[in-house]
């Protein structure tokens, strides 16, 4: 854990927005099945900011051209993240959470090994109707 782990927080709005994001959480039956979303339109807006992981330079790099080469554009079209901030770590023994080659060019996939040296801080917006908000945080 790292001094920017304990900085995360949530927090609540009242606001119309067109979908709840609600989805069932019963397992399904037929595992292609996408699970059955809320009808209700959302009246409230949560937002989380946490640590999504620890990322030593050579990850960081990485994850700036990634999201620039459109995964980013991805991520905001779905409304997955809001924000990515990558933030220095301080006097920390966290490990990089990134992993090293690539399957798809034949590459094993193994654990990066080198100590991480920023945070990955996403701030990330969740919209849910009056029955659901209650049931988060």
């Amino acid at each position: 854990m790292c001094e920017h782990c304990r900085s995360g927080k949530m927090w609540k709005e009242d606001k119309e927005e067109d979908v709840c994001e609600w989805s069932n959480p019963e397992p399904l039956e037929d595992e292609d099945e996408l699970p059955p979303m809320c009808p209700t339109p959302a009246t409230r807006v949560v937002w989380d900011r946490h640590v999504e992981d620890h990322l030593c330079d050579e990850h960081v790099d990485q994850e700036n051209v990634d999201l620039d080469r459109g995964v980013g554009d991805l991520h905001r079209s779905f409304g997955l993240q809001q924000s990515v901030d990558y933030l220095p770590i301080r006097d920390s023994q966290c490990p990089c959470s990134g992993y090293l080659g690539n399957p798809l060019q034949g590459e094993p996939v193994t654990k990066c090994l080198n100590p991480a040296t920023h945070a990955k801080m996403v701030i990330e917006k969740y919209t849910y109707c009056v029955e659901h908000a209650g049931e988060i945080g």
